[in-house]
């Protein structure tokens, strides 16, 4: 009998997007020009300058922004798990990590346990994950990308498959997708608006 690879990947519910009002991007209304409104249309540039310009009264954490760059998590074994907390104060802002789970490749149980991430944070947030930089992990969903969970799970198939010549029942023989010994994870928003909030991406096994 054959156990699978088989990987969950849950996306988010659709973000915000950020604002594209008349004067959004734009620069100020009619600059330059002399205008007979005088006070009150100065009062109307600044408040449109301080709109565009406001940024959140936060610091960018130091997490690496390109996947060469990651902030190693280590190892996580079976039952173990770590944590972390970041923040996207910037649009343009991600933050990449990797993460280690090294195959047990015990009788009856290779792989060992099940790798999952999680991210908790507003609803403009997700992640995708990779096995190397530029090459994304394989999903049964398609690319896992704009996650806000990540399960890969080994396990057996429902059937009743003949057991082959020198294998053992429920002995591991094939997966769907290659097992998850690194994984590249990209944190990021999908949209606007954006605050100093805090992210927590969990990850198990």
């Amino acid at each position: 009998m054959r156990r699978l690879g088989i990987v969950l990947c849950v996306g988010a519910l659709a973000c915000a997007k950020g604002g594209d009002g008349p004067d959004a991007g734009g620069g100020r209304l009619d600059a330059g020009r002399r205008d007979t409104g005088g006070r009150d249309a100065a009062r109307q540039d600044a408040g449109r300058d301080a709109g565009r310009d406001a940024a959140p009264a936060c610091v960018d954490d130091e997490v690496g922004d390109t996947c060469a760059e990651a902030v190693d998590l280590g190892t996580v074994e079976v039952g173990g798990m770590v944590s972390t907390v970041g923040k996207l104060p910037m649009l343009t802002d991600s933050d990449w990590y990797s993460v280690r789970f090294p195959p047990a490749d015990m009788p009856g149980a290779p792989g060992g346990g099940t790798p999952s991430v999680v991210l908790e944070g507003d609803s403009t947030m997700a992640f995708r994950v990779e096995l190397d930089c530029g090459s994304m992990a394989g999903c049964g969903e398609g690319a896992p990308r704009d996650l806000t969970s990540y399960t890969f799970t080994d396990d057996p198939p429902i059937g009743t498959d003949p057991v082959e010549p020198g294998e053992e029942p429920n002995d591991y023989s094939t997966r769907d997708v290659p097992w998850p010994t690194v994984l590249h994870i990209r944190v990021a928003r999908r949209g606007g608006p954006v605050d100093c909030s805090d992210y927590t991406l969990t990850i198990t096994r």
